[in-house]
């Protein structure tokens, strides 16, 4: 177990940790960026602001837990299903020689249609996944543009300072003063573009995922449908 220090709102945190702490190095860049949001937009104190963004957090993780049951529950609905399938045909096998052609059917259409479940299994999860990874790559860019965002904030304050200051008289001085104004907006430019570019990247990935979110869709309706054949 190792130690890390993190700086939020001006204040340090020394916390022990299991890995290399880059997740709670990223959530600490979120949770700082909230703060500051909540304390901008509600005119609040940070402790006010900081209560609200605990809040947020916990209304966020409460909705992925849902989602996940949600899964959980669709997937114990496929088995008892299949799990009914199995005991019909099971039961036919018992009624003996009188039902061997309609249990002859029945093992081919419960061959095809388990063999056809377990395709669209495969094929829900790879969808699944790749939509994970869609999201996580989402949350990765959404903490690169917030990082950006602070860096720009910071050239805005650094460029306002210079143009503050008192113009220098002295020739050599007055040239200096000219070109450091022009390189801090030429920085903020170029930050500028790169959250643009981000955020475009970011509208990609999201319609990316919902056209896999949309096929997936169709694969459990079909999958429906299956089941309703198979029983």
């Amino acid at each position: 177990m190792g130690k890390i220090k993190l700086t939020i709102c001006g204040k340090e945190y020394q916390l022990n940790i299991d890995g290399d702490g880059t997740s709670l190095r990223r959530h600490a860049v979120i949770v700082e960026k909230n703060i500051f949001e909540f304390m901008e937009t509600s005119h609040i104190s940070m402790q006010n602001a900081a209560v609200l963004t605990a809040l947020d957090a916990y209304e966020e993780a409460e909705k992925h837990s849902k989602s996940i049951d949600n899964i959980r529950f669709q997937i114990k609905g496929y088995m008892d299903e299949l799990a009914k399938v199995r005991s019909d045909f099971e039961e036919s096998q018992k009624r003996g020689e009188k039902l061997s052609k309609k249990n002859f059917e029945l093992t081919k259409k419960y061959a095809d249609a388990d063999k056809q479940y377990e395709e669209y299994k495969k094929q829900i999860q790879e969808k699944d996944d790749k939509i994970e990874e869609l999201l996580s790559q989402n949350e990765k860019l959404k903490i690169r543009v917030s990082e950006f965002e602070i860096e720009k904030d910071t050239l805005k304050k650094e460029l306002t300072v210079t143009k503050n200051a008192a113009e220098p008289k002295n020739k050599g001085d007055k040239k200096d003063y000219i070109n450091e104004i022009k390189d801090l907006q030429k920085k903020l430019s170029e930050k500028d573009k790169q959250i643009a570019d981000i955020n475009e990247l970011l509208d990609d990935k999201d319609k990316k995922a919902e056209k896999l979110g949309a096929v997936v869709e169709e694969l459990r309706k079909e999958n429906r449908e299956l089941w309703e054949l198979k029983v």
